[in-house]
């Protein structure tokens, strides 16, 4: 089981920062931490995207799913319908406003925070990085804005 982090406790040194937005939509602005201001994979590291609309819990996990699956097209429809069940739960609803926090240590596990705390663990090492790839992969699909997230 996780264990309650605060904010200040894991977010050390910014790597990188980045606004996205899509079709003149404004969407959320990211920031990624670690502990030395680098980012590696074997390093623990904190995401956090503030969001700048509202989605339900349900579209960012469709969104999430659908970008793994862009990343990895080898993977099943049925394992892809498992990770879009783990990300429905796991996603809440936000507004304008809203923060959530992806955290992974350097172990690889993950987890998802908001403000008021944790919301839960991502099952398993392979899933969480594939969920981590989204935003920090050189196969993601906003590279430009993936290696700036990385500080590249």
């Amino acid at each position: 089981m996780a264990e309650e982090l605060t904010l200040q406790q894991i977010k050390s040194q910014q790597v990188g920062k980045v606004h996205f937005s899509k079709w003149f939509f404004d969407v959320y602005d990211a920031e990624l931490y670690s502990e030395n201001g680098h980012f590696s994979w074997d390093k623990l590291f904190l995401l956090k995207i503030h969001y700048l609309r509202s989605f339900s819990g349900k579209n960012i996990a469709n969104h999430t799913v659908k970008e793994i699956a862009e990343q990895h097209p080898q993977l099943a429809h049925t394992t892809l319908d498992k990770y879009k069940e783990i990300f429905t739960r796991l996603m809440p609803d936000v507004k304008n406003g809203t923060n959530l926090y992806g955290y992974m240590d350097k172990d690889g596990n993950g987890y998802i925070y908001s403000d008021k705390g944790l919301l839960g663990e991502i099952p398993n090492k392979t899933l969480s990085k594939y969920f981590f790839e989204i935003w920090l992969s050189d196969k993601s699909s906003h590279i430009k804005l993936s290696k700036q997230l990385r500080g590249l």
